[in-house]
């Protein structure tokens, strides 16, 4: 599998213990959180997978995935997505990013060297949902 095509991910779902409510589906402005994620992710990717286990997602247009192995977090809607995308190369956004820069996912995608996985960072904490993963690095979870 060896191309040069991009697939942008939206992680979408969880608990929403905090928010009290799913948060990609929340108004903020005039759209959907998600939207804002599909909106950055969609000026660098070929294509788009939304990462849930809420059918209501489909609605937006995009192809859907639910994880594979559930109640684990957002690991097991990277995995599924990971092993679903047809890319080898993959950037991953959580669906309550609205003030995501799409400058910062470029940067990412351009830097990842040969690394199988690159991540946004702030004060050494790493933002795996801010992410480039190679579609390979899904046999290493």
């Amino acid at each position: 599998m060896a191309n040069n095509k991009l697939t942008g991910i939206v992680i979408c779902g969880g608990k929403s213990y905090r928010f009290g409510q799913d948060k990609g589906m929340y108004m903020l402005g005039d759209k959907p959180m998600i939207q804002y994620a599909i909106d950055n992710i969609s000026t660098i990717a070929d294509d788009i997978i939304i990462s849930t286990n809420d059918p209501e997602y489909a609605n937006l247009g995009y192809e859907t995935i639910e994880d594979r192995y559930k109640d684990i977090g957002p690991i097991g809607g990277i995995m599924a997505a990971l092993e679903y995308s047809q890319n080898e190369n993959n950037i991953i956004v959580s669906c309550d990013m609205p003030f995501l820069n799409s400058e910062l996912l470029k940067y990412i995608y351009n830097n990842k060297e040969n690394h199988l996985a690159a991540s946004a960072t702030f004060n050494n904490f790493v933002e795996p949902l801010c992410s480039y993963f190679n579609k390979n690095t899904g046999y290493y979870f």
